[in-house]
C-alpha cells in the first residue's frame, strides 16, 4: 500500500529516490540518496518546462503538438536520471491539477465466520473491490495510487486487522484516478530505462497533507491556497488529520505572464522574465509601473473567482499558501485585503515554502520556493 515515512522513520540503508512532480507550468524531478538520518542528499534538480494553454512554439499546429512536447518531456526525464544514478530503489510521481482526480470511499463488509481471524486475502479483496468502484464509470481512469485513512474490526479501528475476529471489516481508502492514457505513457518511456523499478503515484492532495504534518503546519483548521502555474487549487485542513480538496480554479502564474504579453505585445517568453524580475523588484519604474497596473487588475479577477469558487462560509482565519504563488507579494497583499474587506477577517496568513525542510537536505538551498514544497515532500516521505 502506497504511504509516506515521517521524520522517525528510516531505513538501514540509503536508497536511490527519482521524485517527480508533474505539475501545469513544469515536470520538476530530484534525483536523490536518502539516507538512515532521515536526510536526502540531492544529486540532481531537472526540470522540463510545459505549456499547456497557449503556442507552445512558433508556428503552433494545434493541441496535438502541446501534448507531444509535455509527454516527450518524460522520456528526456528517465535517460537524464539514467546519467544520475544508473539505478534506483524508488520512483515516485505526483500529479497536480488537472492531472488527477480523488475519490474517498468506505466499504463495510459483513464477514461469514466472525470468529476467524481476519486474513490478507480479505483486505486484499477488498480493496480490489473498492478499486473498481472508484473507477467505475470511467473507462479513461485508472488507480494512480491509494492510501488507507483507517481500517475497523468490528466498528473498532485497529492499525492491521490481520488476526483480529469480528463480524465486520471496514477500510476507508483516498484513492488516486489519472488518466490511462498518461499512466500507460510514462510507464512506457520508464521501461526501456528503470523497468525493474515499480512506479508509486501520488496526488499533490495527498503529498501535501503529509508535508503539513510533517512540517508542523496541521495545529489548527486552515484553508490551503495551492497558486500553480495553471491551476490555483483550494484545500481545507484540519487540526483532527484531514485534508479535503475542495476545488481547482482556471487562473495561476502562467495567466499573469499571459496578461503581461498581451497587454505588452510581447512573447510569453519575455513576459516571463518581466514578472521574475518585477518580483525581484529589478524592473526599470516606468516599466513598474505598467506592470503593476496589469496585476492589479488580474489579482482582481483572480479574487472574483475565488470568492465565487469559494461558497462555503467555514472559511477558517489561517490561510496557508503554496505553489509558485506563495513567490508573489501580489497574491498576498490581494487575499488579505479582501478577506478583510468581504469577511471582515484579519486573516493568519502564511507562505508554506520548501525552506521548511531545509534541515532535511543536503544541500539545505537543493529545493526551495512554494513551487517546489511537493517536490521535497516527495523526495523525503514517499515510501
Amino acid at each position: 500500500m502506497s504511504g509516506f515515512s515521517l521524520f522517525g522513520k528510516s531505513q538501514s540503508k540509503k536508497i536511490s529516490v527519482l521524485a517527480v512532480d508533474i505539475g501545469t507550468a513544469s515536470i520538476s524531478a530530484a534525483v536523490s540518496e536518502r539516507g538512515s538520518d532521515g536526510k536526502a542528499d540531492i544529486l540532481k534538480i531537472l526540470r522540463y518546462p510545459v505549456r499547456l494553454v497557449g503556442p507552445a512554439v512558433p508556428r503552433h499546429n494545434g493541441g496535438e503538438q502541446t501534448i507531444a512536447l509535455f509527454l516527450s518531456s518524460f522520456k528526456k526525464l528517465f535517460a537524464e536520471a539514467h546519467k544520475v544514478k544508473r539505478k534506483l530503489d524508488k520512483i515516485v510521481i505526483s500529479f497536480a491539477d488537472p492531472f488527477f482526480v480523488e475519490k474517498k470511499l468506505t466499504k463495510k463488509i459483513l464477514r461469514n465466520n466472525a470468529k476467524t481471524p481476519v486474513s490478507h486475502e480479505e483486505i486484499k479483496d477488498l480493496i480490489i473491490q473498492m478499486e473498481k468502484e472508484a473507477c467505475d464509470g470511467n473507462q479513461e481512469l485508472v488507480v494512480g495510487g491509494r492510501e488507507i485513512i483507517l481500517m475497523k474490526v468490528n466498528g473498532y479501528l485497529v492499525g492491521n486487522p490481520v488476526g483480529y475476529k469480528g463480524s465486520s471489516l471496514e477500510i476507508s481508502a483516498a484513492f488516486t484516478l489519472v488518466s490511462k492514457y498518461l499512466k500507460d505513457y510514462i510507464e512506457q518511456a520508464k521501461e526501456s530505462i528503470f523497468s525493474y523499478v515499480e512506479i508509486s503515484y501520488y496526488s499533490d492532495t495527498r503529498v501535501l497533507w503529509h508535508a503539513l504534518k510533517a512540517s508542523d503546519n496541521l495545529f489548527e483548521p486552515a484553508l490551503v491556497i495551492d497558486i500553480g502555474g495553471e491551476i490555483s487549487s483550494l484545500f481545507f485542513v484540519d487540526s483532527a488529520g484531514s485534508i479535503e480538496h475542495y476545488a481547482a480554479m482556471p487562473f495561476g502564474i502562467r495567466t499573469l505572464e499571459r496578461r503581461i504579453a498581451a497587454f505588452s505585445k510581447i512573447s510569453f517568453d519575455d513576459a516571463e522574465a518581466i514578472l521574475k524580475k518585477f518580483t525581484i523588484e529589478t524592473l526599470d519604474p516606468a516599466l513598474k509601473m505598467k506592470i503593476a497596473k496589469i496585476l492589479d487588475i488580474a489579482s482582481r479577477d483572480w479574487w472574483m473567482l475565488f470568492k465565487d469558487t469559494m461558497k462555503e462560509e467555514r472559511i477558517p482565519k489561517k490561510i496557508l499558501l503554496t505553489g509558485g504563488g506563495a513567490g508573489f507579494s501580489i497574491f498576498i497583499e490581494t487575499i488579505k485585503l479582501n478577506f478583510k474587506r468581504y469577511y471582515d477577517m484579519e486573516v493568519d496568513l502564511q507562505a508554506m515554502k520548501a525552506e521548511a525542510f531545509r534541515d532535511f537536505l543536503k544541500p539545505p538551498d537543493a529545493i526551495s520556493g512554494g513551487g517546489d514544497v511537493t517536490l521535497a515532500a516527495l523526495t523525503l516521505y514517499a515510501e
